[in-house]
C-alpha cells in the first residue's frame, strides 16, 4: 500500500511537472540599438570622448549604439529627454557635471 502511494505521488508530481511550460527569459541585451544622449554639439571634447566610448561599447555589448546630441538649455534638454525616456537601459546620457550640478528643476 506505501509503495503504491508513492508511485501514484510521483506519478502526480511528473505530470504537473511535465504541464509547466519552460521560463524563456528575456531577449540578449541589447536586442536593439542603445541611444547615446550627449547634451552638447557634435565636434565638441565630450562629442569626441562619447564616440570613442560608444565604439568600445558597440564591440563590447555586440550592438549598435547611436549618439545623439541634443545641446541647448544648458544640458537641461538631454537630461529631461533621458530622464523621461522608457527605464529600460536603452537610452544614456554621457556628459560632465556642468548641467547636473547647475539644475534648478525638480521636475518629475
Amino acid at each position: 500500500m506505501h509503495d503504491r502511494r508513492a508511485f501514484l505521488r510521483g506519478l502526480a508530481a511528473a505530470a504537473a511537472a511535465s504541464a509547466i511550460e519552460p521560463a524563456w527569459g528575456q531577449d540578449r541585451y541589447p536586442s536593439r540599438p542603445i541611444t547615446l544622449v550627449l547634451p552638447y554639439a557634435a565636434g565638441g571634447g565630450t562629442d569626441a570622448i562619447a564616440r570613442v566610448f560608444a565604439k568600445a561599447l558597440e564591440e563590447r555589448l555586440g550592438g549598435a549604439i547611436v549618439v545623439e546630441n541634443r545641446p541647448g538649455a544648458a544640458g537641461n534638454l538631454a537630461t529631461d529627454a533621458v530622464a523621461h525616456a522608457k527605464a529600460d537601459g536603452y537610452t544614456l546620457l554621457i556628459g560632465n557635471q556642468g548641467p547636473w550640478s547647475t539644475r534648478t528643476s525638480t521636475r518629475p
